[in-house]
């Protein structure tokens, strides 16, 4: 008579949506601390408390931190795609799908990504590396696909590669986010993305 696997022991049975759930959450948490808090200072255990589950549990889904580091950045840019795209497919004039962008990101008080990879860049893999840079190169390439569609309509300038007005609203938008600015303009988040906003505006749009 055939028996069923046994379950390792105080392991409770999980549903494969139970699973995801979990996993899932896992993901958010550590996606969350790890960017506003950077590698280092995240702890494994400061993981699992956050989501309410054993450190066994946390590594029955991740075997280290790294990995865990890889696949909850990843996931985050996976949504960041997400979020993008419905800004940009939105039916208003572009400055304007911008400046909705603007302000979200601004609204984050999380630090800088690049400040961020390079303290997690020596704990990881050189191919978790490339997992994360052609996640995060996913949003530069819907905004790519976008500024050309705009400069085949003749909104923006032609003289200036795609990616690099892809590259440039992204970095002057992380400076937004900087609280110096958000003093300048008394803690007012939408005046100071309108003017991050007016600034990119300037250089990129046609005469």
């Amino acid at each position: 008579m055939n028996h069923p696997p046994k379950r390792s022991p105080g392991r409770p049975r999980k549903t494969e949506t139970d699973n995801q759930q979990t996993e899932s959450n896992i993901l958010r948490e550590a996606s969350a601390a790890f960017m506003q808090h950077g590698y280092e200072k995240v702890s494994l255990v400061q993981i699992a408390q956050q989501c309410k589950v054993t450190k066994a549990t946390l590594y029955y889904y991740f075997d280290n931190k790294a990995t865990l580091f890889t696949q909850s950045v990843v996931r985050m840019f996976h949504n960041v795609v997400g979020h993008v795209g419905r800004h940009l497919n939105m039916d208003i004039p572009l400055k304007e799908r911008l400046l909705a962008m603007a302000k979200v990101q601004m609204g984050n008080r999380f630090g800088e990504f690049e400040t961020l990879m390079k303290e997690a860049s020596s704990h990881l893999t050189q191919e978790q590396i490339q997992e994360i840079r052609a996640a995060e190169k996913a949003i530069h390439t819907l905004m790519t696909n976008t500024f050309q569609g705009e400069m085949d309509r003749g909104t923006l300038k032609s003289e200036q590669h795609p990616m690099v007005l892809s590259l440039a609203f992204a970095s002057l938008v992380m400076m937004g986010s900087r609280e110096m600015l958000l003093e300048l303009y008394h803690g007012d988040l939408n005046k100071a993305a309108e003017a991050v906003v007016e600034l990119f505006w300037t250089g990129a749009a046609a005469a």
